[in-house]
């Protein structure tokens, strides 16, 4: 099998600026898009940060609002994985977000010093989004454009994104 990381976060969940707000993107298509980068430094009302979604929140969430299993961001995953699905006629064998420990043990993240900057890959850090770990039972693990690596509460709508993994056998290359 092969483990591939979305270029992109998801075109889902809310827009971010400071004269506007959090609120719903108009028309949302599940997918991949190189405008729902995260929060990025020096957005504005013309520029806003698009694509980011809370984790989780009090009505949709696992046994604690860090599980990634029935939380808000495994929704748009699965969503994510039935779009790939469907338009390009391939079998998925599974759709997630990145963890932690991936970051940490492959790409070189450093969690005591909270970056991804010292990774060889800056592709890893160049969106914002989530992962699929929890710190806490009220926080996340997430990365952060420009090389942050730290944590946040599961409520936190206008800032991350969703970075789907998607597994696929190798025949399919």
């Amino acid at each position: 099998n092969v483990k591939l990381l979305s270029m992109y976060n998801l075109y889902v969940g809310n827009q971010f600026d400071d004269d506007n707000g959090t609120i719903p993107l108009a028309n949302p298509t599940g997918k991949q898009s190189e405008l729902a980068i995260g929060w990025f430094l020096r957005y504005s009302s013309t520029n806003p940060v698009i694509g980011t979604t809370a984790f989780s929140s009090d009505t949709q969430k696992g046994t604690n609002y860090s599980d990634y299993s029935g939380s808000i961001v495994e929704g748009y995953v699965n969503n994510y994985k039935t779009i790939l699905e469907s338009d390009y006629g391939v079998n998925i064998e599974s759709a997630r977000i990145i963890t932690k420990d991936e970051l940490v043990n492959t790409f070189g993240c450093n969690e005591s010093e909270y970056t991804c900057k010292g990774s060889a890959y800056s592709w890893i850090y160049d969106t914002t989004y989530w992962t699929g770990s929890a710190y806490d039972n009220e926080s996340v693990w997430r990365v952060s454009n420009g090389g942050g690596f730290g944590f946040f509460a599961y409520v936190f709508a206008d800032s991350f994104g969703v970075r789907p993994v998607i597994i696929i056998s190798k025949s399919l290359f």
